[in-house]
């Protein structure tokens, strides 16, 4: 390119260099001047190499230590030139062979979850932790004896669930059984009886939905109904007045008063 006529700048913004990067490779006679690496700069430890690798070789290797004898000897320098000196002569730990502990997620998922969709792998590591801290060992055994009260619906064991907890002395468990004596007849026919309320309040759930999208799409709506659905009422963007959706089952709910429901849930 300089044979070309171009000059330096040009060079430097057609490869994307600098002006000082093409200067030193056109004065350069051959290839092998711009492979010369950085030359040694004399160091401050220089003179104390000698008594810093002996003393290294003697076993010492806390970095404060060497740097209050050089400074004795008129070593002016600072301690993290020192330290710098010493960590090249640290073995380096080999971390590869060490296994990452599981996280305290891991741990919660082990112990929440059923004992026989456990991994082998995973409930082997599970057990290996249980064994070294009984604390959290008491704390699996109430965490799996309540999940089989809620599963299998035997409230007839929460009594003495609870006076164990109480005796584990566990903060977290303890505190969620003291919790449970607030209203402890609700509680224990909730894990007796086969009756939910999931069916009701997802039916209520519904209507509250489908009130909400008729809100968003009033307009789009209007006159044309949903599913033989009707929509009566000013369903006009900034009309002042309420409107009325007749849901699906035949229930006539207000969409002011879903809003109102749903903020509250």
């Amino acid at each position: 390119m300089l044979a070309q006529g171009a000059g330096f700048r040009q060079i430097a913004r057609h490869l994307g260099w600098s002006h000082h990067t093409v200067s030193r490779y056109a004065h350069a006679a051959t290839w092998q001047e711009m492979m010369v690496g950085q030359k040694i700069r004399p160091s401050q430890v220089d003179p104390f190499k000698t008594y810093l690798i002996q003393r290294i070789g003697e076993g010492c290797l806390k970095a404060a230590t060497l740097h209050r004898e050089v400074r004795a000897q008129g070593f002016a320098g600072s301690y993290a030139i020192i330290r710098k000196f010493v960590e090249q002569y640290r073995s380096t730990p080999d971390l590869t062979a060490v296994h990452r502990p599981p996280s305290v997620r891991q741990v919660t998922g082990w112990i929440c979850r059923r004992p026989d969709d456990l991994a082998d792998r995973d409930s082997a590591r599970l057990q290996a932790i249980l064994q070294r801290c009984p604390q959290l060992r008491a704390a699996t055994d109430l965490v799996r004896s309540f999940a089989d009260m809620l599963t299998h619906l035997r409230g007839q064991r929460l009594d003495a669930w609870i006076a164990a907890a109480e005796a584990a002395a566990l903060p977290g468990v303890t505190k969620f059984a003291t919790g449970l004596t607030a209203d402890l007849a609700a509680v224990t026919a909730g894990l007796s009886l086969p009756f939910s309320s999931g069916p009701v309040e997802g039916n209520v759930n519904r209507i509250i939905l489908w009130n909400q999208s008729l809100s968003m799409n009033a307009a789009d709506l209007f006159g044309a109904g949903v599913g033989g659905s009707t929509v009566r009422g000013s369903c006009l963007p900034g009309s002042a007045r309420s409107w009325f959706g007749v849901g699906p089952a035949g229930v006539a709910t207000s969409a002011r008063r879903c809003r109102r429901r749903s903020t509250a849930a």
